[in-house]
């Protein structure tokens, strides 16, 4: 049973992500305008070409994988629809393949969003972990990710299409891959808070698709929670994830334990109060401040 309590999900956010973003796009703003001199018509005409090549990821989609439906795998349809509607966000629509590319469900936005999952998953995961990772998804709509994330998505995975992208938008991807780490860690906790803070479905959904389909039932979620708080901080870590894109499962996973012991998420679920704010008048001139009032 998914929880119904509606959540504002922009004081979930991942600290620093609003901020990285802002310098992000200073950058790019930077290098278009003086570096490399790029006109507004130019870059107009590398939008089309990527929105182009976003209609052929979902020609490729309609070719070779199977759209989830009322009609096809239901249970996966309605609970995807049940998702969305936690959020408030339009149910996308949602395709399986056991080929899906780079990675092993992505969103590609434009005209209107639409998930690529890993079909392995379908058999691999319980009802409420595949929902850990479509409420991710979801949360990159609800967050505002999609419209920057567009180039990561496509530049990571259109394959033989991929010259048709040439310098600018690989500046953009480049550029973009310090925000987009912190914004996976910003949708993470939104699927946890989604799950009402347990810790133990998310555990289970990450430590499940890293075993595999071969292992998957051999795994224990418990266990690999545990290695992950033991896992540390460190810049190297940091540097690796933004040089090669990637967020290992025991990493999302240390950093949701990390959050589920923060007051901010209590306080989104309705398990803990508002701190109040204190009134430095009444504190400083607690006589005064009855006079007045």
């Amino acid at each position: 049973m998914l929880p119904t309590k509606p959540l504002d999900c922009e004081r979930l956010r991942e600290p620093g992500e609003a901020r990285m973003l802002r310098r992000t796009l200073c950058v790019l703003a930077v290098i278009y305008l003086s570096a490399i001199g790029l006109t507004l018509s130019a870059f107009v005409g590398w939008l089309v070409i990527a929105c182009l090549t976003v209609k052929a990821l979902r020609a490729r989609y309609l070719a070779e994988a199977i759209e989830i439906g009322p009609d096809q795998l239901p249970h996966v349809h309605r609970l995807v629809e049940a998702c969305a509607a936690r959020l408030g966000e339009p149910a996308p629509r949602l395709f399986i393949s056991y080929d899906p590319g780079n990675w092993p469900v992505y969103t590609v936005p434009l005209p209107d969003p639409a998930i690529l999952l890993n079909a392995a998953w379908v058999k691999m995961l319980e009802e409420e972990e595949l929902s850990f990772f479509i409420y991710h998804e979801l949360a990159h709509g609800k967050l505002g990710h999609r419209r920057y994330l567009n180039p990561v998505n496509v530049l990571e995975n259109v394959g033989a299409l991929s010259w048709l992208l040439t310098t600018p938008l690989e500046i953009m991807r480049y550029c973009l891959r310090p925000w987009s780490r912190l914004a996976d860690f910003s949708a993470d906790r939104i699927a946890l808070a989604c799950l009402d803070g347990r810790l133990e479905v998310a555990a289970g959904a990450l430590v499940k698709v890293t075993a595999g389909d071969e292992m998957y039932d051999k795994v224990d979620a418990r266990a690999f929670l545990a290695q992950s708080r033991r896992l540390q901080e460190s810049w190297l870590l940091t540097l690796f994830e933004v040089c090669t894109a990637k967020l290992g499962a025991a990493r999302r996973l240390s950093k949701l334990a990390a959050f589920a012991d923060e007051p901010a998420l209590q306080i989104a679920l309705g398990h803990a109060a508002e701190p109040r704010k204190i009134s430095w008048i009444r504190w400083l001139v607690p006589e005064r401040a009855a006079a007045n009032s």
